[in-house]
């Protein structure tokens, strides 16, 4: 069966049932259940805040609690991470069902991306709060801007799972490869450091590719305008980032649809 808008639309339910049980199975094999939404990016907080505070004493310049730095750009990339894990292993995972059911396959890594969406919704929600409890600038107009930035956030980390989900058949070693792949982009993005400390540091051309290479970066920056300093979206971060997002549907729509069939065959 294609992966056609059409029939996505017609598997909705199906979608629906499966960020559910998603969610019910990492709920259920811990005691802390829903807590763990929140316990685990807190704790990587605190490990790479212990790093690099308290072990190198190299705390960033930033225009607000450093912790809370962190956390703002953590959360999109936990996001990211999951989805992609779970998305490279939900072809093989489902070898069975694919098989023997009629559905269209880009719905279970649509599926994983929309359930990495819940848990940090309301991280964002609480930082946000937490971020306005302590003075920065974030309740105004400009969290407006959230809701064009979560389309385009959407729109990447589910094409990017899709790409992962059908290239992970192909390449069954891409499962031990990613965990790796991910650690190294997490430095390589702004989790750590600002942009602005990039900038400051590299030269106009090198920070432009850097911009246009780096996927991730421009969300991580533009989120924590949003919940972390209340600033604007600069207009050349929209531009690139909307390039980005039909860059990567347009390759995943091409390639899901190219192999769709094959896919099924080599599970």
């Amino acid at each position: 069966m294609r992966s056609s808008p059409v029939e996505i639309w017609k598997f909705r339910h199906l979608i629906r049932r499966l960020i559910l049980s998603d969610l019910r199975t990492g709920v259920a094999r811990r005691k802390l259940g829903v807590v763990w939404w929140l316990l685990d990016p807190i704790l990587l907080l605190g490990v790479y805040w212990g790093v690099v505070v308290g072990i190198l004493g190299a705390g960033r310049k930033a225009d607000g609690p450093y912790p809370l730095f962190l956390f703002s750009g953590l959360l999109l990339w936990k996001w990211l991470s999951s989805s992609l894990s779970r998305s490279s292993t939900v072809y093989v995972g489902r070898a069975g069902l694919l098989k023997s059911v009629a559905v269209p396959l880009a719905a279970l890594p649509i599926a994983t991306a929309f359930a990495g969406f819940i848990p940090w919704s309301i991280g964002a929600i609480l930082l946000f709060a937490v971020s306005d409890f302590m003075g920065q600038d974030v309740a105004s107009l400009r969290v407006l801007q959230s809701i064009p930035l979560l389309f385009l956030s959407v729109g990447i980390i589910t094409s990017i799972s899709i790409f992962v989900a059908v290239t992970t058949v192909y390449f069954r070693d891409l499962c031990g490869l990613l965990p790796h792949a991910l650690r190294a982009g997490y430095y390589l993005s702004p989790g750590l450091w600002s942009m602005e400390m990039l900038r400051d540091r590299v030269s106009n051309q090198l920070f432009c590719f850097y911009k246009i290479l780096n996927p991730l970066a421009l969300p991580m920056d533009s989120w924590r305008r949003i919940t972390f300093t209340g600033e604007m979206i600069y207009l050349d971060s929209w531009i690139i980032m909307t390039v980005h997002m039909l860059a990567f549907a347009g390759i995943s729509s091409v390639l899901i649809w190219r192999y769709e069939s094959d896919v099924v065959r080599r599970l």
